[in-house]
């Protein structure tokens, strides 16, 4: 029976653990990552976050239900316009330290009335534990 494992978007398959070890051996001599739990990885991107991405996570930590597109920029003080800037450097620099932007900021999408979609994010079980 294959092993299967998913590393990042990719599924890999391997017919051994002895397989599968070769193949996560050469991912890690090329990427320094395998083996290294991410909430250290958590930890580490967390210390190159400046001013409001930083703030932004804090504000998401202490708000354990998540907060509104519009709460979000009210507590900041900031447009939505800003507040998306603010993501898509948080989504950014994840990709850059190769962690799923997922595993820092979770956004729900939900359909009102009309079809107009109203946004609510959370922090990320994983990122919340890197910030504490």
């Amino acid at each position: 029976m294959a092993i299967k494992v998913r590393y990042g978007d990719a599924v890999i398959e391997a017919e051994t653990a002895e397989d599968l070890k070769t193949v996560l051996a050469t991912l890690g001599q090329l990427n320094g990552l395998v083996g290294v739990p991410v909430v250290d990885r958590l930890k580490e991107y967390r210390g190159r976050l400046i001013g409001e991405q930083s703030r932004f996570l804090e504000v998401l930590r202490d708000a354990p239900e998540g907060l509104s597109e519009e709460d979000a920029c009210r507590v900041l003080g900031i447009d939505r316009k800003r507040l998306g800037g603010i993501l898509k450097a948080l989504s950014r620099k994840a990709s850059t330290a190769k962690i799923d932007p997922d595993k820092v900021i979770v956004k729900d999408i939900e359909r009102g009335v009309g079809g107009v979609r109203r946004y609510t994010f959370r922090i990320a079980p994983e990122m919340k534990e890197a910030l504490s």
